[in-house]
């Protein structure tokens, strides 16, 4: 009998490492994401008010598929959790498991928006502000990078903070339409402030004049 349990308890010690191993790669391909991501977007938004740099776009371009593998990462390890944790069973995935499939499911398809849409337009931006662009092109730029740094951010967010294990589903999910509106909210004030700033006098002078 106790050589019966001795033998379960050492099963579940593997089931436990095996998990944790997994999850520690879930980590690794949140914090490289994360860290690529943001760093990305602190190339770009210091250059919101100076001409932008043909080293920054080629950064930028260079991150791309990183960021991919970040992402491959994440779902791959996501899915095996899951996998492991309900057996694909409906009625025992959570409220926060099924928020992080969103959260990584609207990373995947903006890192595609981000490939066709803003890298075309950052590498025509070259030498010259982001906000002087033509509203359609600075607003792709603002909105993608937007719910890029926004998704990688709850992403981190729903991996590390416990409450979001016991709120509804409803609270929860509000949350992070809160936080998803907040940020597309602060991007079309940048866009409406750039709009006025078009405007007035001496703005493109001063915006072009080398640093």
């Amino acid at each position: 009998m106790e050589h019966h349990f001795l033998l379960h308890d050492y099963a579940l010690i593997q089931d436990a490492l095996r998990l944790d191993a997994i999850r520690f790669v879930h980590f690794v391909g949140l914090a490289l994401g994360l860290g690529l991501a943001f760093y990305a977007d602190f190339r770009v938004i210091r250059h919101f008010g100076a001409p932008l740099k043909q080293s920054d776009v080629d950064f930028i371009h260079m991150i791309h598929r990183p960021l991919i593998v970040a992402l491959l990462i994440l779902w791959a390890s996501g899915l095996t959790i899951l996998v492991i944790k309900t057996g694909l069973d409906p009625a025992l995935i959570s409220a926060k498991l099924a928020a992080k499939l969103l959260v990584v499911a609207i990373l995947t398809a903006n890192a595609w928006a981000l490939a066709y849409h803003v890298l075309p337009v950052l590498r025509e931006a070259v030498g010259e502000p982001l906000w002087m662009l033509p509203l359609p092109q600075f607003s792709k730029v603002l909105i993608f990078g937007s719910i890029s740094a926004t998704s990688w951010a709850l992403a981190l967010g729903l991996g590390v903070f416990g409450i979001a294990k016991t709120l509804p589903p409803e609270l929860l999910f509000g949350l992070i339409g809160l936080v998803y509106s907040s940020a597309l909210l602060g991007a079309g004030t940048i866009v409406f402030g750039a709009m006025i700033a078009m405007h007035l006098p001496n703005m493109r002078q001063l915006a072009l004049r080398p640093l």
